[in-house]
């Protein structure tokens, strides 16, 4: 049975601005590319779930909504899957080359509760990709 894929805002944002980096700098087509793979990846993600690798490393059982990571071309999605829910829910989306791990914070052994519910994110796309301007409605 399919799981149902959702996006967040912080996710859908850099998509967008990843899609108009390119647009700009390379052309319609590279554009479409990406845009095409990451809903080729949705895709994969609503019938297979577990086929991206964890990012943190588990000793037993992998934990109900264990962050995941799978690529979308040259960028690395982010997602959580409930099993309980039958629910991806694609996160983030970092450059590929970025030490887009280091950008998540993860909680820790020390951290309270309350913090090891909340993730955060810190903008990790290159240089170029920081500060480019957003569109509304279609790109295309």
């Amino acid at each position: 049975m399919a799981c149902r894929v959702i996006t967040t805002e912080e996710y859908e944002s850099r998509l967008e601005t990843a899609a108009v980096f390119r647009l700009e700098n390379y052309g319609r087509a590279s554009a479409l590319a990406l845009l095409d793979h990451e809903e080729d990846v949705e895709a994969l993600l609503a019938s297979m779930p577990f086929v991206g690798s964890t990012i943190e490393r588990f000793s037993d059982e992998i934990p109900d909504g264990a962050l995941r990571w799978i690529k979308v071309e040259s960028y690395v999605a982010v997602y959580r899957y409930s099993k309980l829910h039958s629910l991806v829910t694609l996160e983030g989306l970092f450059y590929g080359s970025s030490d887009w791990r280091r950008a998540l914070v993860l909680p820790t052994k020390d951290s309270h509760p309350e913090q090891s519910q909340q993730l955060g994110w810190e903008l990790s796309f290159p240089a170029q990709l920081q500060g480019c301007a957003s569109v509304s409605g279609s790109l295309f």
